[in-house]
């Protein structure tokens, strides 16, 4: 089943059409998935490269001058409430990028103290509001169609810095699976490092757990050496952790332990930390760490 952003009803706006309400073209009316709530699209849209970091940008130049933090998490919603809207109402000559960049632009603002109408202000301040956790679990569907020719013009500038083609705004997938990967997770999820000398463990490795979430994963004992070319060690460690029998998900201790502790291959982690994996994916700043060793 598809859910069409064409069927939104703009609420709480009464008299004749304005400009900025006009429908997208059938063929850019973008349609989301059955899996989540009816009309939010929400799991069944995949950020580009380019568009993550132009968002994890502009999260680092806002939290730097303001007060109230925002999340990549955050922008990530309202950008998807923007791309949604736009099909059913935006100003023609705008893109589905521009409108949905206008809407972060919005949000700092709001965010930052700065003057928003009441009416931005009422369809955004749940994100403003919402936990991480809780993001996640807010609806996509929440118009506001009144942005300015120049806050309009600032958003089309922001795409442009960011070489942010019209054909790479938003991918929509049909598939169940949505779990979003972007290149900068693939180079910097489930890479092991060592954690700082003090630390009560002696690894860490950055995860997806089973809500999709990322995560920092601790495990080892610092005081241990890892002698895994030993095969008794090998065979005793593995047994007392059931590395053979139930290693558990990749997103608990134990799955990382059990691995350290194969044989044939040499034990990871040679990076010294994880500084240059917070490079490359700034969003692993945010990211709470786990507390789930074993079943």
């Amino acid at each position: 089943m598809e859910l069409d952003f064409s069927k939104q009803i703009q609420a709480g706006r009464s008299g004749p059409k304005s400009a900025a309400q006009t429908p997208a073209e059938k063929e850019e009316q973008k349609r989301g998935s059955s899996v989540n709530e009816p009309g939010s699209a929400a799991g069944a849209i995949t950020f580009s490269e380019k568009v993550t970091v132009s968002l994890q940008n502009k999260v680092k130049e806002h939290n730097a001058k303001s007060d109230k933090k925002a999340t990549l998490g955050m922008l990530k919603k309202i950008y998807r409430r923007g791309a949604g809207a736009f099909s059913t109402s935006h100003r023609p000559g705008q893109t589905r990028g521009s409108w949905a960049m206008a809407r972060v632009n919005m949000f700092l603002k709001m965010m930052s103290g700065g003057n928003v109408k009441d009416s931005y202000r009422k369809a955004d301040q749940d994100v403003a509001n919402a936990s991480e956790e809780e993001i996640s679990n807010l609806t996509i569907d929440s118009m506001f169609d009144d942005y300015s020719k120049v806050e309009l013009a600032l958003a089309k500038i922001d795409l442009l810095a960011s070489k942010i083609s019209n054909t790479e705004i938003l991918e929509y997938s049909q598939s169940e699976d949505w779990e979003c990967e972007t290149q900068a997770e693939k180079e910097s999820l489930n890479k092991i490092f060592r954690l700082p000398s003090g630390s009560n463990k002696k690894f860490g490795v950055y995860v997806k757990n089973d809500k999709g979430n990322v995560v920092k994963v601790t495990f080892g004992d610092p005081n241990m050496e890892i002698k895994r070319d030993d095969p008794e060690r090998r065979k005793s460690f593995r047994a007392r952790h059931q590395c053979d029998s139930n290693p558990g998900p990749k997103w608990k201790a134990r799955y990382w332990s059990c691995r350290q502790w194969r044989s044939g291959d040499k034990v990871e982690g040679e990076l010294e930390s994880d500084a240059s994996l917070i490079e490359i994916n700034q969003e692993l700043i945010d990211v709470e760490i786990s507390t789930e060793e074993y079943e």
